[in-house]
């Protein structure tokens, strides 16, 4: 549908209420897993690890899930998908493991600031992996380099502040303006 005849269709109030519904559907939720003694048997599904709303995916991504988590265990194709699952769990639960030290200039937001990177990578990979899910696979891959570069930085500057003793190479990343 053009533009012109969306905009006549619908009104800036209900198309903007429409927009911050999504933005809600894709809210942070915050969990809690543990294993018993024995272990677990399998990691928990592609779309709860991901706090991921199916219908952020097209009909080909809604098969590709289901073939991938229904198949049997005994394929290649199903071993892969379980490590990644694997992999992608120890991911998210090792991102709040980091420890902070408070150096002599600590300020509130740098609690915020040195996890920022963190908690973005985890946005750009689900990004990248609904992009792949939906056929899209450049776009998925120029999303994990993005992917990749949050991750260094986050350790960059976890070096970078315990080397100075300060935050100061944060605040500068995070407040730098260009020369004029």
């Amino acid at each position: 549908m053009p533009k012109k005849q969306f905009m006549e269709s619908a009104s800036r109030e209900s198309f903007i209420q429409d927009l911050f519904k999504k933005q809600n559907e894709n809210s942070v939720t915050v969990g809690m897993k543990y294993f018993t003694a024995d272990g677990a048997k399998e990691p928990d599904t592609l779309l709860n690890l991901l706090s991921l709303n199916e219908g952020k995916l097209n009909d080909e991504g809604k098969l590709l899930i289901d073939y991938l988590e229904t198949t049997p265990k005994e394929n290649d194709v199903s071993h892969s998908y379980e490590n990644f699952k694997w992999k992608l769990s120890a991911f998210l639960a090792v991102q709040d493991v980091f420890d902070l030290k408070v150096h002599g200039d600590f300020v509130t937001e740098n609690l915020l600031q040195l996890r920022y990177f963190y908690y973005e990578s985890k946005y750009v990979l689900t990004e990248s992996i609904v992009t792949s899910l939906n056929g899209s696979h450049i776009g998925n891959k120029h999303l994990m380099r993005n992917f990749l570069e949050f991750n260094l930085l986050q350790n960059y500057f976890i070096r970078e502040n315990d080397k100075s003793g300060s935050f100061k190479p944060i605040n500068t990343y995070f407040t730098y303006s260009a020369p004029k």
